[in-house]
Order: structure tokens, then sequence, then C-alpha cells
């Protein structure tokens, strides 16, 4: 659409949880359509690690869905 996108970041979200009041939000950028994405760091020793990136257009889209533990009767039955 034309016009600012808005893009909203959160961070750690818990599954199972409905999507929090508020968030990180940025809304003045048009940025048409988007192919790719790149983080960068200050430095190569800041200790951080990414382990997931979620994109969508609703929180339900990057939430992660939540599961329930395996028990070991699951385990067994399913040959795990």
């Amino acid at each position: 659409m034309p016009g600012n996108d808005l893009f909203t970041l959160y961070v750690s979200p818990t599954p199972g949880q409905p999507g929090p009041a508020t968030g990180v939000t940025k809304s003045d950028l048009d940025v048409l359509n988007v192919t790719s994405l790149s983080i960068y760091g200050v430095t190569c020793t800041s200790g951080v690690a990414i382990d997931e990136i979620r994109i969508g257009t609703s929180y339900a889209d990057v939430v992660p869905v939540a599961t329930a533990p395996l028990s070991l009767l699951t385990c067994i039955a399913g040959g795990l």
C-alpha cells in the first residue's frame, strides 16, 4: 500500500500468550517490497546470538506455537 509502513518488533514472545499491548514500532519508512533482511552488530565480540527471525503481517504470524512437552509414553509410542 502507498505511504509509510508500520513495523513492530517483539523480542522473545511467550508461546500461547496474547500479543502485548505495546511493542517497539517504526513507522517512518515506505519500503515497497522487502526482499532481504540484514542485521549488523557493532562489534564481533558483543556476544549477541540470534536464533530465529520471524516476519509476518500479524502478531499471530510471528509468535511461536505453544507445544506440550513429550511424555516418555509418547516417545516410546512414536518410536523416538
